[in-house]
């Protein structure tokens, strides 16, 4: 009887530790730290398991990498970087927790094992402001992102829209700092929605990007435009491209309708060459989507034609007709009557 009431208390203990363990993950992985091009910064990676993503019975694997101030890892000293190697020991401390760090440095790199200490107060500090509590996956991301609390109550100030936990987490690991935040409304562009604000770093909209269209001439651009002028490719490369070809006032949405197209400065460039300046953006697009290469208009205007229009360009092109059979009836012989010619195979009709 006692050893079955052992056993039992046993299995008890064990059931209440997998519980604490399951409420309580513990965290702890392999931190980096790597060259910077800027060397006032360091590139600083956490690679870790996950133990409450489960996959096929086993944890999953993870990393995370960002670029820091030096000054953010005040336990690893220049001369400790420069070394032939020498142990280090150190914290970075964020709102949410504390990643204990040991390890060793060496010829401007370094390496070793974190355990994360979550902050309780954290906690409270969240509820205080209206959010449930984060579980334990939730606040090592945002520690790993490093997101504040004053981050919170400035977006707060700012007239944000009420939010939950889950997009507090997800401001915080998609890259929505206070930098983005606060650049992003230096450019012009405020929100009051943090899901407008995922949207638009998740789709690379950055201060940097809207900087560049203004560059161009692009001022007072709605942020949709701006997000969709960035989803379809228009870059700094494609902007410089058309105004240096000489197109300086197109329509952002007409950028992007070239963008879509595959049409190019020097695709216009190359029309332009031939005698052709001045083609709108539909004719651009036109030439493009039928086919239409600088080459092929240059030998049909070569065939005898004189400089052929762009729709007679687009109608040849579309009926298949060659340079060789325009070649071969250009005496006597209009567009249009080529085109029927060689609709029906070439033979005449009386």
């Amino acid at each position: 009887m006692k050893r079955l009431v052992s056993l039992l208390l046993l299995s008890l203990l064990g059931l209440a530790a997998f519980a604490a363990f399951a409420l309580d993950p513990a965290y702890n992985g392999q931190w980096m730290v790597d060259p910077s091009r800027d060397p006032a910064k360091v590139q600083l990676t956490f690679r870790y398991t996950d133990p409450t993503s489960d996959w096929n019975g086993s944890w999953g694997s993870s990393s995370w990498g960002h670029t820091i101030l030096r000054s953010e890892l005040p336990g690893i000293s220049d001369q400790d970087l420069k070394s032939g190697g020498t142990k280090v020991s150190f914290q970075i401390v964020r709102d949410a927790g504390t990643f204990n760090c040991e390890g060793w440095a060496a010829n401007g790199a370094a390496s070793g094992h974190f355990t994360f200490a979550p902050n309780a107060g954290f906690l409270t500090a969240l509820k205080d402001r209206g959010f449930d509590q984060p579980t334990p996956r939730q606040q090592f991301h945002l520690a790993l992102s490093g997101i504040h609390l004053a981050f919170i109550d400035e977006l707060r100030k700012d007239g944000y829209a009420p939010f939950d936990t889950d997009l507090l987490v997800k401001l915080a690991t998609h890259g929505v700092t206070e930098d983005y935040v606060r650049n992003m409304k230096a450019a012009g562009y405020p929100f009051h929605d943090v899901a407008e604000l995922i949207k638009m770093r998740d789709h690379g909209v950055t201060p940097e990007y809207i900087g560049e269209l203004k560059t161009a001439g692009y001022i007072n651009v709605t942020a949709s435009d701006v997000l969709r002028a960035r989803d379809h490719g228009v870059s700094r490369e494609f902007l410089q491209g058309w105004q240096s070809s000489g197109f300086k006032n197109l329509d952002l949405n007409d950028l992007v309708k070239l963008r879509d197209h595959g049409v190019t400065p020097d695709f216009a460039a190359e029309f332009s060459s031939l005698g052709y300046s001045g083609l709108s953006v539909y004719e651009l697009q036109r030439l493009r989507d039928h086919g239409v290469s600088k080459e092929y208009a240059h030998d049909v205007n070569q065939a005898g034609f004189g400089r052929v229009p762009i729709d007679d360009l687009v109608r040849l092109r579309d009926h298949g007709v060659s340079v060789d059979f325009l070649e071969r009836h250009r005496s006597g012989y209009s567009i249009d009557s080529v085109i029927r010619l060689h609709d029906r195979g070439g033979v005449e009709m009386n």
